[in-house]
């Protein structure tokens, strides 16, 4: 799932993380309270931990222009 350890990890050993948000893939979760959040509301919420923090977030033509100049 998108919004699972994304935002925990890799960043934390030094790596450059590129987030391809269009590339993971999550489900509707119910807050305790009841609250749905639907995948979109979950990627959103992810971007929004990662970007500026942890990660660059990028679309799919993105990341690979970005590979081919690597």
């Amino acid at each position: 799932q998108s919004d699972w350890s994304s935002d925990v990890c890799s960043s934390d050993l030094g790596y450059r993380v590129t987030f391809v948000t269009e590339a993971t893939l999550t489900f509707p979760m119910r807050h305790p309270d009841g609250e749905t959040f639907t995948p979109a509301q979950l990627k959103r919420h992810t971007e929004t931990v990662l970007v500026d923090r942890f990660a660059r977030i990028a679309s799919v033509d993105e990341a690979l222009a970005q590979l081919a100049q690597e």
